[in-house]
């Protein structure tokens, strides 16, 4: 049902009602607010074990997860910050689920050996691939990525093997360098792996409150790892919700979720009491034809006219065959 329908048939009701004219305005208000009660009482009554309500179908969104452990970025993919959250789209509502691919190492790309000093290597990466970066070294190092103008300077501390290992995707670039910096006299190497995704499936990512997060941070056995991490909802930097990580690490995966409803609009001019619709720059209602009349119901019911489902199914249909 197109937005111009949808206001017709709800001029058409509270004209039979002798409810009284109103404004284009006031029902495209009336109705946003009447979708979000629809949206959240389905997703509540219905969200079980993840499913989607037929109804809730037309706001289903993934968004592919890129997350770095670089600070200012513009290397691509999705999220890039220090702290490797999950920053949510303005348009989330609820999630559904959070995964994070597994990947197969499929050749080594490059491999060079650094000894003691400044060294640059030049390595080609080719775009929409993801690669694995794992760097050795015996005494004190440093590993700076570069881009083009921009640094993407690694966050955090080899492990307990020496090794340093930073995963990345290359949605639009094509080169990136390397400067490996080692105190004089020492030796490191650095090898270039190119991953792709697993067929074994991907892996959930649980999503946990600040309580079940302190439980099972102090459990040895169900503590959260790399390969199984948890993720708890906070505000990132700017205030913004967001997921974060534990462990804090990089993340290649997909989070699923229910986008808001976009809000209903009307576009329209009147000019010398003729009025003109403008279905190009209008925003229809994204609902199927059962839903719709729904929130044609709980809109009237915020316009001051209560009627039941079955009776506004009548209306529309007379509304029909009387334009038939």
């Amino acid at each position: 049902m197109t937005i111009q329908e949808f206001h017709d048939n709800i001029q058409f009701i509270l004209r039979k009602e002798k409810s009284g004219y109103r404004t284009h305005e006031e029902i495209d208000d009336m109705a946003h607010l009447a979708q979000l009660e629809h949206f959240t009482n389905i997703y509540r009554t219905f969200s079980v074990d993840h499913k989607v309500h037929r109804d809730l179908l037309p706001f289903k969104e993934t968004l592919l997860l890129n997350v770095y452990e670089y600070s200012d970025t513009n290397l691509g993919g999705t999220i890039h910050n220090e702290e490797c959250q999950i920053k949510l789209p303005s348009n989330h509502e609820y999630t559904r689920s959070i995964h994070q691919y597994q990947v197969d190492l499929i050749k080594k790309i490059d491999e060079e050996l650094i000894v003691g000093g400044d060294r640059t290597i030049n390595t080609t990466l080719k775009r929409n691939r993801r690669y694995r970066i794992i760097c050795t070294f015996d005494g004190d190092a440093e590993l700076i990525l570069s881009h083009g103008d921009t640094l993407l300077t690694p966050v955090g501390a080899p492990n307990q093997d020496g090794e340093f290992e930073v995963t990345l995707y290359t949605p639009g670039t094509d080169d990136l360098n390397f400067v490996y910096n080692l105190d004089s006299g020492e030796m490191g190497s650095i090898v270039v792996y190119q991953l792709r995704q697993s067929a074994e499936g991907n892996i959930p990512v649980k999503v946990v409150d600040e309580d079940e997060l302190s439980n099972l941070l102090n459990n040895e056995i169900a503590k959260p790892t790399t390969e199984f991490p948890a993720a708890i909802l906070d505000n990132d930097m700017d205030g913004d919700k967001a997921y974060v990580l534990f462990p804090k690490q990089s993340i290649y995966g997909e989070l699923k979720y229910l986008k808001t409803p976009p809000a209903p609009l009307y576009s329209y001019t009147v000019l010398d009491r003729v009025e003109t619709h403008f279905p190009l720059t209008s925003q229809d209602l994204l609902w199927g034809e059962a839903a719709i009349n729904k929130i044609i119901t709980l809109t009237l019911q915020r316009l001051g006219v209560s009627l039941s489902d079955s009776q506004v199914i009548q209306y529309t249909s007379q509304k029909q065959n009387e334009e038939a």
